[in-house]
């Protein structure tokens, strides 16, 4: 071979980093940076690395380098990750900090990164990505065989052997080829009725079968039986067999890991058997039932509706069916509210000729975070419906098609995101003010923001605290403390406040001026008394009394701008 074909066979396969293992990738990186920069060192990062994987004292100053293996584009999460090890490298004041990724950024990723540029002006930030990582472990094979372990092997072997075909080294040319000859030609030859289709991805290779010929399972019939084996006590083994159940009884699908498949008995002639062999199945492989799909007639609205004890109708939505299911017992219908973030799964069982009995809905909710308020609060108010007590009904025009009482369970998981989405549009529409829903809310933001929006509806409003604080000047300390009783002890305090201002994300609502009163106790008079003559200005604490809470009101109306 020329020294040409060789430079342009190793350039033809670069490596497959989203194939490699996390670790490895990430020490391996480490390596590089140290060998890049002998005075560069390591941190070990057990019990914490303070966002610093490397440091390097550089002429500059604090060079810190973070390496990260995701090979694939950056989720949230994984954002958040780098985002959270370069505000703890800040503090140690680097005047460069280089993320290290084989992934080079799209243009959203480098707004993104640009973004975090504006957020730490004073550190020079560094994106080095796939293509850095590729061109400088081309130099150091070492650490290329390191990544890649024995594959690097084969194919130095394969390239030492002339064997460049073998192993791919014409890149799509010969993978077409290979795959045409294994494929279409000699799995064609095993059976002239059945065909099987290869599909690899990250998760392996998949053999999809189908009939070569129409009548295939009549002229060359094949019945395949998995025995599983699910040991008692194993949690994943037990949630295994819930979703056979689902498949067998409505046609959804599922997936079982290898290694509770005890064996496979098939029945069929030699040729099929060939084909459909499945003796060679590990732990590492698993056996997957697609779904009995059957979506004739659909799509197809049908609407759900919450109804009272009393059978007053407290809320209803409508849902776009657009998946349907069956199994040996009923069927499984699936489909979303027209935001598409609630999506709804019925299933109900059959009763033989005269249509169907009560059925089962599940719920499960799409991100709310980056989608408008007023979108999504159709379903926001239809799950804070759902308390318990109450029915679901679902009907398919006036004829009713399935039912359930919903339970103290129902969701309680979704029900503070509700609150929050149902508090944000009605703050939105009072301000005149539409912008999506940001990411990062906690429990305690939900509850200020509903509490904002309920101040603006002019309610007399519980606070969430207990404690009212009041800082007090150094000089008018002593006559604060023989002041009335209420200040000095214990009693109904009263005050007010020029204006409360909530925050939601990037944006704020200021509701205005609000009064707050309670029944409350002065808990820090000795630390008062000490600071008597410091020139110190303390803060007076008053909390609640037993049983009591603070309370506030808006003393005014605003009108929105």
């Amino acid at each position: 071979m020329t020294l040409t074909r060789q430079r342009a066979f190793m350039e033809r396969f670069m490596i497959r980093w989203q194939d490699l293992d996390p670790l490895t990738v990430e020490r391996a990186i480490k390596l590089l940076i140290r060998r890049l920069h002998p005075t560069a060192q390591g941190i070990d990062g057990a019990g914490g690395d303070g966002g610093r994987d490397i440091r390097w004292d550089s002429a500059e100053g604090l060079v810190i380098f973070e390496a990260k293996s995701y090979p694939t584009r950056l989720l949230k999460s994984a954002k958040r990750k780098i985002e959270g090890s370069l505000t703890e490298a800040a503090a140690h004041g680097p005047v460069r900090w280089v993320l290290v990724i084989p992934l080079d950024p799209t243009p959203a990723e480098e707004s993104w990164f640009d973004d975090l540029r504006a957020k730490f002006p004073g550190i020079a930030l560094e994106w080095r990505g796939r293509d850095w990582l590729d061109g400088h472990f081309a130099e150091h094979a070492d650490l290329r065989r390191y990544v890649e372990g024995s594959d690097y092997d084969l194919l130095q072997r394969a390239r030492e052997l002339d064997h460049e075909r073998a192993a791919l080294a014409n890149g799509a040319t010969d993978l077409v080829a290979r795959v045409n000859a294994l494929v279409h030609g000699r799995a064609r030859e095993l059976s002239p009725f059945w065909r099987v289709d290869i599909t690899t991805d990250g998760d392996g290779t998949t053999l999809r079968y189908s009939a070569r010929v129409p009548g295939a399972a009549t002229l060359d019939p094949v019945v395949f039986t998995p025995r599983f084996t699910f040991p008692a006590g194993d949690p994943e083994a037990e949630v295994t067999m819930r979703q056979l159940r689902r498949a067998f009884d409505y046609g959804a699908g599922a997936t079982v890991s290898g290694r509770y498949i005890e064996r496979f008995d098939i029945q069929a002639s030699e040729q099929a058997r060939q084909l459909f062999a499945m003796e060679d199945m590990t732990e590492s492989g698993h056996l997957k039932f697609g779904e009995a799909e059957n979506n004739e007639g659909l799509p197809l609205p049908i609407s759900l509706t919450v109804v009272a004890p009393d059978g007053i109708v407290v809320a209803s939505i409508d849902i776009i069916l657009t998946k349907r299911t069956e199994g040996l017992r009923g069927i499984r219908l699936s489909g979303t509210d027209p935001s598409g973030v609630m999506i709804v799964t019925h299933v109900i069982d059959h009763v033989g000729e005269d249509g169907f009995r009560a059925g089962q809905f599940d719920f499960a909710f799409e991100e709310a975070v980056g989608r408008y308020p007023y979108a999504v609060q159709p379903a926001m108010d239809f799950v804070l419906a759902m308390k318990p007590g109450n029915q679901l009904l679902a009907h398919l025009g006036p004829a009713r098609i399935g039912y359930a009482d919903i339970g103290d369970d129902w969701m309680a998981t979704v029900r503070p995101v509700a609150r929050l989405v149902v508090a944000l549009d009605k703050l939105q529409r009072y301000y005149g003010e539409p912008f999506p829903i940001p990411d990062g809310l906690t429990v305690r933001d939900g509850a200020e923001l509903e509490i904002a929006s309920q101040l603006v509806a002019d309610e007399t409003v519980q606070w969430l605290d207990h404690t009212v604080t009041v800082e007090v000047r150094a000089d008018h300390l002593e006559d604060f403390l023989a002041s009335e009783p209420i200040l000095r002890e214990s009693g109904h305090l009263k005050m007010g406040y020029p204006s409360l201002t909530f925050s939601c994300g990037d944006r704020s609502f200021d509701v205005g001026p609000i009064e707050s009163w309670a029944n409350v106790r002065l808990v820090n008079r000795p630390e008062l008394e000490a600071a008597v003559g410091t020139g110190v200005n303390p803060v007076a604490r008053w909390r609640c009394v037993e049983g009591e809470h603070i309370y506030i009101k808006r003393i005014r109306s605003i009108e929105p701008d």
